[in-house]
């Protein structure tokens, strides 16, 4: 939890900031406020997503209280085909809002 909150600490103090200082944007006056984030579990296993969950509880808590608007998407890539029946299982654990940004990108 410690590595995401900085991670998220650093995306919100330094790189959106950056991100809203270039001025070769599509449009330089509006600030950016939001970030996808890219996951690739291609060696990710049913005994880790389960192993996972309470972390992905956690992960989703810190982001539905301290960083509502900071997560546009987050895409899950290279999942495997049993990750639908492990999601469905996981994102009871998972706020909502927070479940609603995850796209699933299974592996070609």
């Amino acid at each position: 939890m410690l590595r995401a909150t900085a991670a998220l600490d650093y995306v919100t103090r330094f790189v959106l900031p950056l991100c809203s200082a270039m001025s070769d944007r599509p449009n330089p006056s509006e600030p950016v406020t939001s970030a996808v984030f890219l996951v690739d579990i291609a060696s990710f296993s049913f005994k880790q997503a389960w192993n996972v969950r309470g972390y992905a509880q956690d992960i989703s808590r810190l982001l539905a209280t301290c960083y509502p608007e900071t997560v546009d998407r987050v895409y899950v890539l290279n999942a495997p085909s049993a990750f639908s029946k492990i999601w469905g299982l996981l994102k009871k654990w998972i706020d909502p809002r927070t479940a609603e940004k995850l796209v699933i990108v299974p592996s070609a």
